[in-house]
Parts: C-alpha cells; structure tokens; sequence
C-alpha cells in the first residue's frame, strides 16, 4: 500500500510551484501515516479473507496514464484510504455493537486542493467517489471539486450521528430510529447512489446559479444513459427512499411530492423497522 503513496511523492517532485509541492507534500506525509496505522489495524483482523479484502480496498485503483494529474491521483487514493478505515472500523467494532468512532475527524471525502471555478451549467464531470450524505467527489476541466446534492438529505455514518444530536434526531424522525443505529442505512443509500453515477454521463446544474457552501458545490446531478432519458439523480434518490427533500431550492415542491409517495409506499430506507 505505502508504494502508491511513494510513487505520487516522486511524480509530486517538480511538479507546480513550491506551494503546491510543499502541500502535496504534506498530505502525503499525512496518508502514508494513515496506511501505516491502516496496515497495523489490519493485522488485527481475525481472518485472513477480512485481510485480504482490506488490502484490496486500499489497492484497487485503475492504472493512471502517462499524463494523468498528480492532485487527482492523490485525492482517488486519499478515498481509498478512508474507505478502508472505514471498513476496519466495522470490523474491529464489538459482536452486536456500534463500531469505534475514526481516530479523527477525517471527512467523508478530501478537500480537493486550490479553489477552482465552479463548472458552467450542464457541464459534465467525471465521478472520482461518493461518500456521505450525497457528497460526491468530481473532477471538471476546471480541476477537482466536491459536490453535495442540492435539494436533498441522506443519511449519515454513525459515527456523524454520535458526534450530531440535532442531524441524529432529524434523520431518525425522517427514515425511522433504525436508520441512525449504525451504517447499514448509509451504506444502502450510498450503493444506490454509486450504482445510479455507473449509469451514464454525469452533469450539473444549478437550477439559480452555481452555489458553494464551505468550497463544496451544491448542484443538482444529471445521469444520461445510452438511448434512455436523463436521470435526476437527487429526485430518483428521494422517490426511491433514500434521501429526504429539503427546501428553499426550485425542486422542492416535487421533490416533497415524492418523499411523501416513497414515505406512503414505504420504499428503501422507510421500510425499516
């Protein structure tokens, strides 16, 4: 695992200016700490099945072109890496309780690097990984960005909820207290969203102009399959069941016609108990 982690500090070396190498540098340091402890936890693991798959996670990265972007690569191995200490904290977590909460507060996904334009309206990006609460991490011609789905609410690790009493209390009213007693209910909701991303093209758009909370941009997404019609990927998730809507936004209205349909015919997440 560490070799991937060596390799992006050899391409990091003359590549932009002291800055950018010295913060590439830096969260580099940081993630090859990280596997290590990573790498350490993993011996822990009781079989070596639960072992293996460990280190796949952390491995299973496509091999980059001659040209491919060393802040991008970094940031693809950066989700790996808090996909598998995800993982390893279910796996250390008691028989029948709620696994530990992460050494630290490590966000669902990296903060890409820098602060580059928002992409125009209907551009297409290319989906890196998605992560909690309908946070997506993208890539534009403009460079990397974080992305939450506008309009809609899903549901969050665990350990968010332990750290949120007020996020803990909304989500239970909306799914259901099930919803908030481990990571079942994000992992349902994040396969559902991952599995819509595969379908095809992927845009975004605004609905009132770009819009950033915090440098994450807040859009609405746009799957295109081949010889179907465009997905609205915010309102496919609420109808299905696995997100809740929110207000203040021009999709509202519908999308809080199809939560309550999805709520009445108890889809996805609405049917736990």
């Amino acid at each position: 695992m560490r070799r991937a982690a060596l390799l992006l500090a050899a391409l990091a070396v003359g590549c932009g200016s002291t800055a950018a190498r010295d913060d590439l540098e830096a969260r580099l340091i940081v993630l090859e700490s990280r596997l290590s402890s990573a790498e350490q936890r993993v011996d822990t693991v009781v079989t070596l099945r639960e072992r293996i798959e460990g280190l796949e996670a952390a491995l299973a990265l496509p091999a980059p072109g001659p040209d491919a972007d060393v802040a991008a690569r970094l940031a693809a191995v950066e989700a790996q890496v808090v996909a598998l200490e995800g993982r390893l904290r279910a796996l250390e977590a008691p028989a029948g309780g709620p696994p530990p909460p992460p050494p630290d507060a490590a966000p669902a996904l990296p903060a890409p690097p820098g602060a580059p334009a928002a992409p125009p309206d209907g551009a297409e990006v290319d989906v890196l990984s998605a992560g909690g609460g309908g946070l997506l991490l993208v890539r534009s011609r403009a460079g990397l960005h974080r992305v939450r789905l506008l309009g809609i609410e899903a549901p969050e690790r665990a350990d968010v909820y332990r750290q949120r009493a007020d996020l803990r209390v909304r989500h239970s009213t909306a799914f259901g207290p099930a919803a908030v007693r481990d990571d079942a209910a994000f992992e349902a909701s994040r396969a559902h969203l991952e599995a819509l991303l595969q379908r095809g093209p992927v845009t975004l758009t605004y609905g009132d102009g770009p819009r950033s909370e915090g440098g994450t941009l807040v859009a609405y997404v746009t799957v295109t399959p081949p010889d179907e019609a465009p997905i609205d990927v915010n309102g496919v998730l609420v109808r299905e069941g696995y997100a809740v809507s929110t207000a203040g936004h021009l999709r509202g209205p519908a999308y809080q016609e199809l939560e309550a349909q999805a709520r009445a015919e108890r889809r996805g997440l609405h049917a736990l108990e």
